[in-house]
């Protein structure tokens, strides 16, 4: 995920167990996570769509999100004079919730984080393994839930394992990502070449300007 400066005003994070933008930072810090941590947000250059980034003790990532998904925040606030914020982002999971303040578009402050305790009964009805807490905060994290295996059985990737669920998601794989390339005749069976495809920035885009330019129908 691209990386950001510091906030001025963002305040010191709380301690939390470290969870990473890949698979061996996870590995590493195998503990559930605690409260929370920080959070940053910013404008993008799409209306209606904002950045957040969110920090744990050492790590952090971010992700563009539209406003409509952050319950309790408006437009009218992200570009108004500013001032303290409440708002929410809840996924299948379960739900971030965000305290702080707003400055000309900027924002700062703390995240708590509560597990739906649903999730893994649901998880294992499709047929995957119930999530270790740690994994279930990732899956939130990275907005990999029900939409997400869902596509993944339907463009018929089977039943990857929990961990490689987390993993995907941790390298920005999503449903609308699988559904994309499927569309453009890439289903690959396994999460593996997604995952790598994703990294090295082969986007839907990128596959059909290639197309564009006389490079139709290469392999993966």
């Amino acid at each position: 995920s691209a990386r950001a400066s510091g906030s001025p005003f963002a305040p010191r994070p709380r301690g939390v167990a470290s969870v990473g933008d890949v698979a061996p930072q996870a590995t590493r810090n195998a503990e559930a996570p605690q409260d929370g941590g920080t959070w940053e947000i910013r404008p993008t250059g799409t209306e209606g769509t904002v950045h957040l980034r969110l920090t744990e003790r050492d790590s952090s990532s971010g992700s563009n999100v539209p406003i409509s998904q952050l319950t309790g925040l408006t437009a009218s606030q992200l570009s108004g004079a500013g001032g303290p914020v409440q708002f929410r982002l809840q996924r299948d999971a379960g739900t971030f919730t965000f305290e702080g303040v707003l400055r000309n578009g900027l924002g700062a402050g703390t995240f708590s984080f509560s597990a739906d305790p649903q999730f893994p009964a649901e998880l294992a009805k499709r047929g995957f393994a119930r999530p270790t807490a740690l994994e279930q905060y990732q899956m939130a994290r990275h907005d990999v839930g029900f939409a997400f295996v869902d596509e993944l059985n339907a463009q018929g990737y089977g039943k990857p394992q929990t961990s490689e669920l987390v993993r995907a998601g941790q390298h920005g794989v999503q449903a609308a990502y699988v559904r994309d390339l499927a569309a453009l005749g890439y289903k690959l069976g396994s999460l593996a070449p997604l995952i790598e495809l994703r990294d090295h920035g082969v986007t839907p885009a990128f596959i059909r300007e290639l197309g564009e330019l006389g490079y139709k129908g290469l392999p993966a």
